[in-house]
C-alpha cells in the first residue's frame, strides 16, 4: 500500500503493536532502515502515538491499523462475522472519532502467481461517539467494517489468516 500510494502523492504510516513482532521488526530493520520512518509504535501508555497520528493526519497523510487484531488487555466490541461471534479492538473506531478522519477499508488480495489486488472502500466520511450512546456506536462501526471484512475474505478466502484471540467460543 505504501509503494502503490506513493506512486499518487500519498505518504502512508502504519500505527503498529511490535510487542508480539519482536523477531519482524528486527529483519525489516536490516533489510529495510528507512521503512520504520513510516511506521508508529502503539504507546498507549504515554499517548505519543496518539500525537505522532494526529500530527501524520493533520499534514494529509495516510494512517493505516490492522482493525481485526486485539491484544489481550485490549478494550473490544462483539460482533457478528462469517457466521460466529468475534472480537475486534475498540481502539481504531476511538482513534478515528479523536482524529475526526473518514475511514476507508483497505486489502491487498493475492492472485497468483505474483499479483496483489489493491482495494480501497470508503467506510464512514467520519466517526462520531455521542455520549451515553459511545459503546453502541463503536458496536456499529465495528459491525460494518466486519461485514466489509466478510465480503473480502469470501472472495478471497485464503488471504486472511487471524492467529489472535478473535473468535468467541459459543
Amino acid at each position: 500500500m505504501r509503494a502503490h500510494g506513493a506512486a499518487f502523492g500519498l505518504k502512508v504510516s502504519a500505527l503498529v503493536d511490535f510487542r508480539n513482532a519482536q523477531a519482524m521488526q528486527r529483519v525489516l530493520r536490516r533489510i529495510a532502515p528507512r521503512a520504520e520512518d513510516d511506521l508508529l509504535p502503539v504507546d498507549a501508555a504515554h499517548g505519543a502515538s496518539l500525537l505522532a497520528a494526529r500530527e501524520r493526519v493533520a499534514r494529509g497523510e495516510v494512517l493505516v491499523i490492522l482493525a481485526d487484531r486485539v491484544m489481550p488487555e485490549e478494550p473490544h466490541v462483539e460482533v457478528s462475522f462469517l457466521g460466529g461471534r468475534a472480537r475486534l479492538p475498540a481502539g481504531p473506531f476511538v482513534l478515528a472519532a479523536l482524529l475526526r478522519c473518514p475511514v476507508y477499508f483497505v486489502a491487498a488480495l493475492f492472485r497468483a502467481p505474483s499479483t496483489y489486488e489493491l482495494h480501497c472502500e470508503p467506510l464512514f466520511t467520519e466517526v462520531s461517539l455521542p455520549r451515553g450512546k459511545r459503546d453502541e456506536a463503536i458496536v456499529g462501526y465495528a459491525q460494518r467494517y466486519a461485514d466489509t471484512l466478510a465480503r473480502y475474505v469470501a472472495l478471497a478466502p485464503d488471504n486472511w489468516f487471524n492467529f489472535f484471540d478473535f473468535w468467541i467460543e459459543p
